[in-house]
């Protein structure tokens, strides 16, 4: 079990294999594989993906980890620790399982198992360390621990990485029925530890890392904000994005620099001209952050951070008055070098960067401005940068 306690603590690591035990007594003696992949947090970078604009993202120390054994038949048992429930389909099983049916969580993996079409079924559990509605993506997490199992119990399966990203992506997509780029899965494959992910959307077979030097950590906080009307604005500002770019003779707002958006913004209508001003701001804070944390700038770059979120708040409008709190929360505390929201916006999470020492004092002292501003009572954690997916023999 060495090759998993390498990538998780070891409490996480053994309640895993007594876990499968417990549920599989009869393959407890059997050859067991493990497929384990991490969380991830989108550091900056915010819309820019379907403008084929740039991010800085990162894999996280937070991990869902899922041990298994192939069987003789065609039939797949699969056991969620976090939803206490289990499932058991054919190969040949194409059915989606709904919201109402209590088994929705399956179709992640699911989906990943209809793309890379094993040759026998398996049993396996799922066991998580990653925080319960934290905002770092879960769900990519379940798909790459899914794929990273199913390449270690099947070696005549695909092998490259990549190519199990863009898998789980099209899972996603096409089978579980949300129409997320690729950040997600490519950034739980591909995360390093101590480093961040810079990728050019524009070419996602490309990215480089960026070194993160350990004064700093992440704390990511949640607003427990309601994503009212998500899609709908979601797709006014995706829609606002294309018409700026149409208006300024370009195929997308990545193609254009902030010198030539400050002389031909006049051209856009105030709504789309304030959505555009965010897009092509926020690739130029990515870039710039890239070059600061190079020269080991991280107040620099916690000053992007912050930014990022005025932008958001200001032009963009995808926050919300939960998260504007607690970004102005965050902003006042010892050794937050800046702030912003994480994700899409209209609720859910805030990502701060904070100086390593003041980690777990920050969060507590987070938790309790956030209350006596608003009287909600929320979860806050740290996080380091991590590796990304992966597996093999237990």
């Amino acid at each position: 079990m060495l090759g998993l306690q390498s990538r998780v603590d070891s409490k996480t690591a053994s309640e895993a294999l007594n876990l499968f035990k417990t549920k599989f007594p009869d393959y407890a003696n059997s050859e067991l594989y493990y497929g384990v992949a991490p969380g991830r947090i989108e550091i900056l970078g915010n819309h820019t993906d379907y403008n084929e604009g740039f991010i800085l993202s990162a894999a996280i120390d937070k991990c869902t980890v899922l041990i298994g054994s192939k069987t003789t038949d065609r039939n797949v048992t699969l056991h969620s620790e976090s939803m206490n429930a289990s499932i058991t389909f054919s190969l040949d099983d194409d059915t989606k399982y709904s919201v109402e049916s209590g088994s929705s969580w399956a179709n992640y993996p699911k989906g990943v198992i209809r793309e890379l079409k094993p040759a026998t079924g398996f049993v396996g559990v799922f066991k998580s360390n990653i925080p319960v509605g934290g905002g770092v993506s879960s769900s990519a997490a379940i798909e790459l621990a899914t794929a990273m199992l199913l390449r270690s119990l099947y070696p005549e399966l695909e092998q490259d990485t990549m190519k199990l990203i863009l898998a789980c992506k099209k899972a996603e997509n096409d089978f579980v029925g949300m129409g997320c780029g690729v950040l997600d899965q490519y950034t739980s494959g591909m995360g390093r530890v101590g480093h961040l992910v810079s990728l050019d959307c524009r070419d996602i077979f490309k990215h480089c890392y960026i070194p993160l030097c350990p004064e700093v950590k992440f704390v990511i906080a949640n607003s427990l904000a309601p994503h009212q009307l998500v899609d709908g604005k979601y797709n006014i500002l995706r829609a606002q994005c294309f018409d700026a770019a149409a208006l300024l003779g370009v195929p997308f707002l990545r193609d254009v620099s902030l010198d030539r958006f400050d002389r031909e913004k006049s051209v856009l209508p105030e709504g789309v001209r304030n959505t555009a001003s965010h897009i092509v701001n926020e690739n130029d804070r990515v870039l710039r952050g890239v070059k600061m944390l190079a020269e080991g700038d991280v107040d620099g770059f916690g000053a992007l951070m912050s930014l990022s979120h005025q932008s958001s708040t200001r032009d963009f409008g995808n926050s919300c008055p939960e998260l504007d709190t607690l970004v102005a929360c965050a902003t006042g505390l010892q050794g937050c070098l800046g702030s912003r929201l994480m994700g899409g916006g209209f609720g859910g999470c805030t990502i701060s960067l904070v100086r390593s020492e003041e980690g777990e004092i920050f969060c507590s002292a987070l938790l309790q401005a956030y209350h006596d501003h608003t009287g909600i009572s929320t979860t806050a954690f740290v996080v380091s940068a991590g590796d990304g997916a992966t597996g093999g023999l237990l």
